[in-house]
Protein backbone atom coordinates (compact mmCIF):
# COMPACT_ATOMS: atom_id res chain seq x y z
CA UNK A 1 0.00 0.00 0.00
CA UNK A 2 1.49 3.48 -1.06
CA UNK A 3 2.33 6.07 1.48
CA UNK A 4 -0.06 8.90 1.13
CA UNK A 5 1.27 12.50 2.85
CA UNK A 6 -0.85 13.39 5.48
CA UNK A 7 -3.58 16.74 4.74
CA UNK A 8 -2.45 19.66 6.61
CA UNK A 9 -5.42 20.60 8.85
CA UNK A 10 -8.17 22.60 7.62
CA UNK A 11 -8.24 26.37 7.68
CA UNK A 12 -10.49 28.38 8.65
CA UNK A 13 -12.70 30.59 6.76
CA UNK A 14 -11.14 33.82 6.81
CA UNK A 15 -12.28 36.28 4.01
CA UNK A 16 -9.67 38.77 2.91
CA UNK A 17 -10.52 42.04 3.23
CA UNK A 18 -11.48 43.87 0.31
CA UNK A 19 -9.14 46.93 -1.20
CA UNK A 20 -9.80 50.06 1.08
CA UNK A 21 -11.25 48.08 3.77
CA UNK A 22 -8.70 46.71 5.63
CA UNK A 23 -8.58 47.58 9.97
CA UNK A 24 -6.81 50.40 11.22
CA UNK A 25 -3.22 51.22 11.01
CA UNK A 26 -1.12 51.74 14.38
CA UNK A 27 0.08 55.42 12.98
CA UNK A 28 -3.89 55.79 11.84
CA UNK A 29 -4.83 55.10 15.92
CA UNK A 30 -1.88 57.42 17.03
CA UNK A 31 -3.60 60.24 14.60
CA UNK A 32 -6.96 60.20 15.90
CA UNK A 33 -5.75 59.61 19.98
CA UNK A 34 -3.24 63.14 19.20
CA UNK A 35 -6.27 64.62 17.57
CA UNK A 36 -8.63 63.48 20.47
CA UNK A 37 -5.80 64.98 22.66
CA UNK A 38 -6.52 68.57 21.11
CA UNK A 39 -3.93 68.55 18.17
CA UNK A 40 -4.31 70.05 14.88
CA UNK A 41 -4.33 67.90 12.02
CA UNK A 42 -0.66 68.45 11.32
CA UNK A 43 0.88 68.67 14.21
CA UNK A 44 -0.94 65.21 15.13
CA UNK A 45 0.49 63.69 11.87
CA UNK A 46 4.01 64.76 13.01
CA UNK A 47 3.28 63.17 16.66
CA UNK A 48 2.21 59.63 14.77
CA UNK A 49 5.36 59.41 13.18
CA UNK A 50 4.52 60.08 9.70
CA UNK A 51 7.03 61.67 7.26
CA UNK A 52 4.43 62.58 4.35
CA UNK A 53 5.73 65.41 2.12
CA UNK A 54 2.82 67.20 3.09
CA UNK A 55 1.36 65.79 6.34
CA UNK A 56 -1.93 68.26 6.05
CA UNK A 57 -3.03 66.84 3.14
CA UNK A 58 -2.52 63.05 4.46
CA UNK A 59 -4.00 63.96 7.53
CA UNK A 60 -7.31 65.49 5.93
CA UNK A 61 -7.59 62.03 4.02
CA UNK A 62 -7.95 60.11 7.13
CA UNK A 63 -10.30 62.49 8.89
CA UNK A 64 -12.69 61.31 6.08
CA UNK A 65 -12.03 57.58 6.21
CA UNK A 66 -14.80 56.02 8.52
CA UNK A 67 -12.11 53.51 9.92
CA UNK A 68 -10.82 56.40 11.41
CA UNK A 69 -13.70 58.34 12.43
CA UNK A 70 -14.97 55.73 14.54
CA UNK A 71 -11.74 55.08 16.13
CA UNK A 72 -11.72 58.78 17.16
CA UNK A 73 -15.58 58.33 18.79
CA UNK A 74 -14.68 55.52 20.26
CA UNK A 75 -12.43 57.25 23.01
CA UNK A 76 -13.84 58.09 26.07
CA UNK A 77 -13.06 61.90 26.52
CA UNK A 78 -12.34 62.23 30.01
CA UNK A 79 -9.53 59.51 28.99
CA UNK A 80 -8.38 62.01 26.60
CA UNK A 81 -8.02 64.45 28.95
CA UNK A 82 -6.07 62.27 31.51
CA UNK A 83 -3.45 60.98 29.00
CA UNK A 84 -2.62 64.75 27.94
CA UNK A 85 -2.49 65.48 31.46
CA UNK A 86 -0.63 62.52 32.42
CA UNK A 87 2.07 62.91 29.79
CA UNK A 88 5.88 63.70 31.77
CA UNK A 89 6.14 66.74 30.11
CA UNK A 90 3.59 69.88 29.78
CA UNK A 91 1.46 70.68 26.21
CA UNK A 92 1.88 74.15 25.32
CA UNK A 93 -1.35 74.56 26.70
CA UNK A 94 -0.73 73.24 30.09
CA UNK A 95 1.99 75.47 30.24
CA UNK A 96 -0.81 78.47 29.27
CA UNK A 97 -3.50 77.31 31.28
CA UNK A 98 -0.86 77.38 34.17
CA UNK A 99 0.28 80.97 33.36
CA UNK A 100 -2.97 82.34 33.11
CA UNK A 101 -4.07 81.37 36.48
CA UNK A 102 -0.59 82.60 37.96
CA UNK A 103 -1.42 86.09 36.11
CA UNK A 104 -4.97 86.36 37.56
CA UNK A 105 -3.37 85.42 41.18
CA UNK A 106 -5.49 82.20 41.66
CA UNK A 107 -3.95 79.16 43.48
CA UNK A 108 -1.54 79.45 46.51
CA UNK A 109 2.19 80.36 46.37
CA UNK A 110 4.21 79.48 49.07
CA UNK A 111 7.00 82.48 50.59
CA UNK A 112 9.78 82.39 52.39
CA UNK A 113 9.33 85.43 55.73
CA UNK A 114 10.99 85.56 58.44
CA UNK A 115 8.62 84.19 60.10
CA UNK A 116 8.78 80.91 58.63
CA UNK A 117 7.16 79.25 55.44
CA UNK A 118 3.61 81.51 54.52
CA UNK A 119 1.00 80.63 52.20
CA UNK A 120 -1.14 83.07 49.83
CA UNK A 121 -1.86 83.79 46.29
CA UNK A 122 0.86 84.93 43.98
CA UNK A 123 2.76 87.79 44.62
CA UNK A 124 2.58 90.84 41.89
CA UNK A 125 6.31 90.03 40.55
CA UNK A 126 5.01 86.89 39.94
CA UNK A 127 2.11 87.29 38.26
CA UNK A 128 4.05 90.06 35.88
CA UNK A 129 6.39 87.45 34.98
CA UNK A 130 3.47 84.56 34.30
CA UNK A 131 1.76 87.23 31.91
CA UNK A 132 5.44 87.96 29.92
CA UNK A 133 5.85 84.12 29.44
CA UNK A 134 2.21 83.97 28.43
CA UNK A 135 3.02 86.93 26.22
CA UNK A 136 5.68 85.46 24.71
CA UNK A 137 4.60 81.79 24.30
CA UNK A 138 1.62 83.72 22.05
CA UNK A 139 3.91 85.53 19.80
CA UNK A 140 3.10 88.76 21.21
CA UNK A 141 6.45 90.61 21.66
CA UNK A 142 7.98 91.31 18.15
CA UNK A 143 11.79 91.65 17.99
CA UNK A 144 12.68 95.54 18.49
CA UNK A 145 15.61 96.37 15.72
CA UNK A 146 17.49 98.03 18.14
CA UNK A 147 18.24 94.85 20.44
CA UNK A 148 19.53 93.16 17.05
CA UNK A 149 23.14 93.40 16.47
CA UNK A 150 23.98 94.89 13.03
CA UNK A 151 26.05 93.50 10.61
CA UNK A 152 29.08 95.58 10.20
CA UNK A 153 30.50 95.51 6.31
CA UNK A 154 34.09 94.92 6.00
CA UNK A 155 36.38 95.95 2.80
CA UNK A 156 39.31 93.96 1.73
CA UNK A 157 41.24 96.84 -0.33
CA UNK A 158 44.77 95.18 -1.44
CA UNK A 159 47.61 95.86 0.34
CA UNK A 160 50.85 97.63 -0.91
CA UNK A 161 54.09 96.85 0.83
CA UNK A 162 55.09 99.35 3.54
CA UNK A 163 57.68 101.59 3.06
CA UNK A 164 60.99 101.50 5.75
CA UNK A 165 59.60 104.80 7.39
CA UNK A 166 55.86 103.53 7.74
CA UNK A 167 57.77 100.28 9.56
CA UNK A 168 59.65 102.83 11.62
CA UNK A 169 57.03 105.09 12.17
CA UNK A 170 54.51 101.88 13.10
CA UNK A 171 57.09 100.80 15.54
CA UNK A 172 57.66 103.64 17.24
CA UNK A 173 53.84 104.25 18.06
CA UNK A 174 53.90 100.82 19.45
CA UNK A 175 56.55 101.63 21.43
CA UNK A 176 59.32 99.09 19.76
CA UNK A 177 61.85 101.35 18.47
Amino acid sequence: MPKTKPKPPAKPDVPKPQRGHRGITDMQKRFAEHIAQGFDQTEAMRRAGSTAVNPAVTASKWMRLPKVLDYLRSLPQEQQQEEARGSRIATAIERQEFWTEVMRGRGEATFVTKEGLLTGPPDWGSRIRAAEALARAQGDFKDDDSSKVKPQVVINLPQRPMTPEEIEEARRANGNA
